[in-house]
């Protein structure tokens, strides 16, 4: 959504640039107040969230300007405004970085390798990817893992585990 509303802010039309600025500006002092979360009482930190929360929800359902783009994010937080700030309660983080970091690396590799030719390779690199992640977030060597799979697979035994029984 912050896309989106820096497109807005960028608009040749003034009153469409106007509406993404303060919207933009409204984010903004939410994200210093993010920033600052360590150094307050989470109770506090919650309290100045909801206040920023509203602010922003009433920005954006202030003086719509008639832009497509304007409507639709106005429609989308009446609709999903519980959804866009359940990381305030859930204690979650407030974007989606770490997710599209963890699946960058495939998306060079699709691109650089033009992705593969067949249903078959598609579904080994889903899983050659997904394990390399898997590995990686879970701090397991990639080679000695892999090598358990094809010795599991070949002469048989336990194949190694990905995941920690303490779940």
């Amino acid at each position: 959504m912050i896309r989106e509303i820096r497109f807005l802010a960028e608009s040749p039309d003034k009153a469409v640039r106007k509406y993404g600025r303060g919207v933009l500006k409204t984010i903004r002092l939410m994200f210093q107040t993010i920033h600052q979360q360590e150094q307050m009482e989470p109770c506090v930190w919650i309290e100045q969230m909801q206040e920023h929360r509203k602010n922003i929800v009433k920005r954006i359902l202030g003086t719509i300007p008639a832009h497509n783009d304007a409507q639709k994010i106005a429609k989308r937080i009446q609709k999903w405004e519980t959804g866009y700030f359940l990381f305030i309660e859930k204690w979650i983080a407030p974007t989606n970085n770490a997710g599209e970091q963890t699946i960058r690396q495939v998306v060079l590799d699709r691109k650089v390798t033009q992705g593969s030719r067949s249903e078959w390779g598609d579904e080994w690199h889903e899983r050659f990817w997904s394990i390399l992640t898997t590995c990686s977030l879970q701090n397991i060597p990639v080679m000695p893992f892999i090598k358990g799979c094809i010795t599991a697979y070949t002469v048989g035994g336990n194949y190694p585990l990905l995941l920690s029984n303490e779940t």
